[in-house]
C-alpha cells in the first residue's frame, strides 16, 4: 500500500506522539524509567527529523536518514541533555509533561487527519 505525502505525515506524527506518551509512562517508574524515557524521546526526535522531510519528499527523507547515521554520536548528547532535564524535574513531573506533550501532539495529529479527510471527501 502506497501512502500519499499527507498520509505519511500523519503516520510519522502519530508514531512520534506515541513514542513521547510511552516515554512519559516510563518516566514515572523512577530513575531507570527516566533513562528509558530519555532514550525513547531521542528516538522520537530522530524519527521526526527524518520522517517529516520523508513525508513530503522521499529522496530528501533518505538523505536526512543518511545524515542522521553520519552524526549519530550527537544524539548521545541529546540523550544526555534530556536525561539531565528529566532528573532535574523529577520522575513525576517529567512523566506528566511527556504524557501531556504526547497527548497534545496526538490531538493535533487527529485534527490534521480529520481535516485532510474532510478536504478529500468534499465535493469539487
Amino acid at each position: 500500500m502506497r501512502l500519499n505525502s499527507d498520509q505519511r505525515l500523519v503516520t510519522v506524527s502519530a508514531l512520534c506522539s506515541g513514542l513521547v506518551v510511552v516515554a512519559g509512562f516510563f518516566a514515572l517508574w523512577g530513575e531507570v524509567g527516566v533513562q528509558i524515557a530519555s532514550v525513547l524521546l531521542t528516538v522520537a526526535a530522530a524519527v521526526g527529523i527524518a520522517g517529516f522531510p520523508y513525508a513530503h519528499d522521499r529522496q530528501l527523507g533518505w538523505g536526512i536518514v543518511a545524515l542522521i547515521a553520519a552524526v549519530l554520536p550527537t544524539f548521545g548528547a541529546l540523550y544526555a541533555i534530556g536525561l539531565t532535564i528529566f532528573r532535574h524535574l523529577g520522575a513525576e513531573i517529567a512523566g506528566g509533561l511527556l504524557i501531556g506533550a504526547g497527548t497534545v501532539l496526538m490531538c493535533v495529529t487527529a485534527w490534521y487527519s480529520l481535516k485532510l479527510r474532510s478536504a478529500h471527501s468534499a465535493p469539487r
